[in-house]
């Protein structure tokens, strides 16, 4: 008689959650007292411990001297130096002309005006609240607040409206008024796909909040078209440009660049096996640069705090 076949691998997991969580919270409050910026902090299951991305200079050494003392003591990951921005994609010249109606899908490029000419920004999702629809988009994306934004350029008739509404806290998010009828509102994702060379579009059927690990999610930015990736961290805090943003996801190997802020992340929903249907799962804010990892914030947010629907 043959032994049974193990299928299952299991590894001993050296740290308990509740050690993981005191080194988590033990290492936000030293990276506050000790002033570091540009750096990300999180419980990572793969390695079972407290993972710390952050730039290789003088000044963080004391802060690492500090973090290795404890117990568990994280793993430290230094980031290379940033590298130029690369433009690898531009949305504004793949405008369906066809279109009596200006459309702004997920991921559309969004612009506005300062001092030093044009900011650019991805749209997120539209919303609905009192009967008002709005874009949901990065809060950090204009300069100057209120701002005009416009889609793909800066004509009368791509005017969207102004963003009078913005978070740039823990919870980095604006709103973006809709005033304009030549823009149409669609629950869609439509963008360019780099690897395979073609459009992608995906119809917004509901909402999903990541709640573990290994979940597979994509975002729609106007720089780099659609680029996915796994999640290997949740509930992770992060800090850069000078603001800290709490409960946040890290997912690494997923390409994004500046522009893509505020564009819709979503994941697959599989409904009836069909593959163009997706769920929403948030907003791209920014990462720390040379992570290859991003920071988004959970549409859960929208709908708990702000009391805001997805406009369908």
């Amino acid at each position: 008689m043959k032994n049974d076949q193990d299928f299952l691998n299991f590894i001993t997991a050296n740290n308990t959650l509740s050690q993981l969580n005191s080194t988590f919270n033990q290492t936000f409050i030293l990276a506050q007292q000790f002033n570091i910026t540009n750096y990300e902090i999180s419980i990572e299951p793969e390695f079972n411990n407290v993972i710390i991305y952050l730039k290789n200079d003088e000044k963080n050494k004391k802060f690492i001297e500090k973090v290795e003392t404890l117990n568990p003591s994280p793993i430290i990951k230094l980031l290379p130096n940033e590298e130029k921005e690369e433009k690898l994609f531009n949305s504004s010249i793949l405008v369906e002309k066809s279109n009596l109606n200006i459309l702004v899908n997920g991921g559309s490029r969004i612009v506005n005006l300062n001092a030093n000419g044009v900011l650019a920004c991805s749209a997120g999702f539209w919303m609905k609240k009192n009967n008002e629809d709005f874009i949901v988009t990065a809060g950090h994306c204009p300069d100057h607040f209120p701002s005009l934004f416009y889609v793909n350029s800066f004509q009368d008739e791509h005017l969207i409206g102004p963003m009078n509404s913005r978070f740039t806290g823990s919870y980095d998010m604006g709103f973006i008024k809709k005033t304009n009828t030549n823009i149409m509102l669609r629950p869609v994702i439509r963008q360019f796909d780099m690897i395979n060379l073609r459009f992608l579009q995906f119809f917004i059927v509901g909402s999903s909040e990541i709640t573990s690990c290994g979940i597979h999610i994509c975002i729609a930015g106007e720089k780099t078209g659609i680029s996915s990736g796994f999640v290997i961290a949740i509930n992770s805090i992060s800090e850069f440009s000078d603001r800290v943003l709490i409960r946040t996801i890290v997912v690494p190997n997923m390409r994004c660049i500046h522009s893509d802020s505020g564009g819709s992340m979503f994941r697959y929903n599989g409904l009836n096996g069909q593959s163009n249907i997706a769920d929403a799962v948030g907003i791209f804010i920014g990462g720390v640069p040379g992570i290859r990892a991003i920071v988004i914030l959970l549409l859960l947010l929208f709908f708990v705090h702000f009391r805001i629907h997805l406009k369908s």
